[in-house]
């Protein structure tokens, strides 16, 4: 018997076991893989175009200066305080009814042991007001009745809405008594946001104003963080997380410069700035990006400060505010949101954030209702107080592989920003257009990646519920309120004219900054995209389709041959027509495919589909297409597979069309509504 490992004091843990050196290890890889490149064969590229290698190991680490710094200390990498901290959770209030919508904050905020804070995303768009209508300042006392104010702080994003919600909550603290300067919370203003959200700065003199904004929150209300950069924006937008990094740090350095030149110092910029980081699927990413973000904000902060940076309470400690980016999000099967929104929300624990808002996870309807906010807060109870993410300083840590991305990410970052200073700064690149063209072929490569499968998205373009129906959903989401743009003021307010408006009664309609109307605008707009879309529409078409006819297309699938070949392929014809929201038939099979021809004929069938090997499908073709015409069956024949040396001959025998792996699934639906005449 073998003697027991040695755990006596100072004993390392394992040392009996012998390192083994990576020239082992990859001798051993490349036998595995019978003399392939392992690094070719299993090597990952990142949407930014970094390769990450399938294996990392201690020696990957040295060089990396920030591994040196402890936590809480700069450069933040590994987070911004010295002992675990609890991350503080937001929910996203998603109703369009003022009544409704107090009654589910009041029921997420009802356990006083349990501090929830409210986020409220109130924006502007096509001449409507989207989100919790709040027009006057009575509505915003309506919204939070019953919340201690105090005690509850709020975040609002939405842009040109920030600053007379501001204005309400500042009267509405005042009028119940309240210190204001005790209030906490984040206000979502930019003034660089109408730029990038329109394509058009609407006022001149929005760094002067927001210089006098800073200037009046810091000396009443300093819990209040009013300046914002909105990361989230440009990711729904279509850019990378080297994208989103290097443009948020343009964002933050055009703010930093252009209100130094109206006499604010560096700390009082800092010490109004918020950034919202977005969260998405992809986990690992989202951790190095918030790590990476910290680091590289230090850097910024040294270069217009002058000074190293200051531990834990200094100006380069960056307030984060994490946010779910709905970029991945779909409205078919809406519940796998919320597993979505659990792969960001625990990213964001453990990349490390100061607030976290949770979305409900069909808020794409503009309303949800108390289960969608129950589990939406609960999504971050359970990271929390269950899975306790927050009782560890820095989890990735140590990681070779988290530790080498977030290298990664930060060094090609910081070049993009370089370049991006050379060029003039953020918003000269975004008067240029450069900006938007490099962001928008980002997504469009995503679009044809998920048009192509190569990106999944559950419920859309894979793995589509077949019974799903969304079209009634749809029609009675929230519309939005309309907004008058004849009340749309053309200048920009200071804070005290504001409150001084609403305490009189104006509503916000007539506070808000002008929309581009019939402007020209001076570049393009950066808008939120979401990569599911395009195949929504396409769906939609179907059941609008369906309601007008009474029919809905119906694609009977004929399978025979060898069983395995021939369930595989029915398998991937029913994923792939059942995307487009048709009626699938599919029987089990047959050996001779004669014998299915009865079933086919009897489903009335608008395409059949035809599902075996491809060697099969010449010797078969054309006495099924014969006998199907011949029952009457005139619907399109179509061959799941790509026999490349059959397909004249199939076309000839009456194929219309070929689906595989390769197909364009997009494009393909596309053509079989065309061909089954929906509009």
């Amino acid at each position: 018997m073998n003697a027991p490992p040695d755990r006596s004091p100072g004993k390392a843990l394992f040392s009996e076991f012998p390192p083994v050196p990576t020239a082992a290890w990859e001798t051993q890889i490349h036998k595995d893989l019978k003399g392939t490149d392992y690094l070719d064969k299993l090597s990952w590229h990142t949407p930014d175009g970094l390769t990450l290698r399938p294996f990392y190991r201690r020696e990957d680490l040295e060089g990396l200066d920030h591994l040196r710094a402890a936590p809480g200390c700069p450069p933040f990498v590994r987070g911004t305080h010295a002992t675990p901290e609890a991350v503080r959770l937001a929910v996203t209030i998603v109703h369009d009814d003022l009544a409704e919508a107090n009654r589910l904050a009041r029921t997420l905020r009802s356990d006083p042991a349990d501090v929830v804070e409210v986020h409220l995303p109130l924006e502007v768009r096509d001449d409507r007001l989207h989100g919790v209508p709040v027009r006057k300042q009575d509505d915003l006392a309506r919204l939070l009745d019953g919340l201690p104010l105090d005690a509850t702080p709020l975040h609002v994003s939405g842009a040109s809405t920030a600053l007379p919600l501001l204005a309400m909550w500042l009267n509405l603290a005042e009028a119940q008594g309240l210190d204001v300067g005790r209030l906490q919370g984040t206000f979502g203003f930019d003034p660089l946001s109408p730029f990038e959200r329109f394509g058009w700065l609407h006022d001149a003199g929005a760094v002067e104003h927001t210089a006098r904004l800073l200037a009046a929150t810091a000396a009443r209300a300093p819990g209040l963080r009013v300046l914002a950069c909105d990361a989230v924006r440009l990711h729904e937008a279509g850019a990378t997380s080297v994208q989103v990094l290097a443009f948020t740090l343009g964002a933050a350095s055009d703010l930093l410069a252009r209100l130094s030149d109206r006499g604010l110092s560096p700390e009082t910029i800092l010490d109004a700035l918020h950034v919202t980081m977005p969260l998405d699927v992809h986990f690992f990413l989202s951790v190095a990006r918030f790590r990476a973000f910290r680091l590289l904000f230090a850097r910024l902060v040294e270069a217009y400060t002058g000074s190293p940076p200051e531990p834990a309470n200094g100006p380069a400690r960056p307030f984060v505010v994490a946010r779910v980016s709905r970029s991945h999000h779909t409205r078919y099967d809406p519940y796998v949101n919320m597993l979505r929104a659990t792969t960001g929300a625990a990213a964001a624990f453990v990349g490390g954030c100061d607030v976290l808002c949770l979305e409900p996870h069909d808020a794409l309807d503009g309303r949800s209702d108390a289960f969608g906010h129950r589990i939406a807060l609960n999504t971050g109870r359970i990271l929390h107080h269950e899975a306790h993410l927050d009782r560890v300083i820095d989890p990735a840590g140590g990681s070779y592989y988290l530790e080498t991305l977030t290298d990664r990410l930060a060094e090609a970052a910081w070049e993009r920003f370089r370049t991006l200073e050379a060029e003039g700064g953020l918003l000269e690149a975004l008067r240029r257009g450069t900006v938007q063209r490099e962001i928008a072929a980002r997504r469009q490569r995503r679009d044809q990646e998920v048009a192509l499968r190569r990106a999944v998205l559950v419920g859309v373009n894979q793995y589509p519920d077949l019974d799903e129906r969304i079209l009634d959903r749809v029609e009675r989401a929230a519309p939005g309120h309309p907004l008058t743009p004849a009340k749309h003021r053309p200048d920009a307010p200071d804070l005290d004219t504001l409150r001084r408006a609403l305490r009189e009664g104006t509503p916000l309609d007539a506070l808000l900054p002008p929309t581009p109307g019939g402007t020209v605008p001076d570049a393009d707009a950066l808008c939120p995209h979401r990569g599911a879309e395009a195949l929504e529409r396409l769906r939609l078409r179907t059941e609008r389709h369906a309601r007008m006819t009474g029919h809905l297309p119906t694609v009977f699938l004929l399978p025979f041959g060898e069983p395995a070949m021939r369930n595989a392929r029915a398998t991937f014809a029913r994923n792939f027509f059942g995307c487009a929201g048709f009626s699938i038939v599919a029987p089990p099979g047959w050996d001779d495919p004669l014998e299915g021809i009865e079933a086919a004929a009897g489903a009335s069938p608008d395409l059949v589909v035809l599902c075996s090997t491809d060697d099969a499908y010449p010797a078969h073709t054309a006495r099924i297409v014969e006998r199907l015409r011949a029952r009457g069956v005139a619907a399109p024949v179509v061959v799941a597979g790509h026999p490349e040396a059959h397909l004249d001959a199939l076309r000839r025998a009456g194929v219309d069309a070929f689906i595989h792996r390769r197909s364009n699934l997009l494009e393909a639906l596309e053509h079989f509504q065309q061909k089954l005449g929906i509009e």
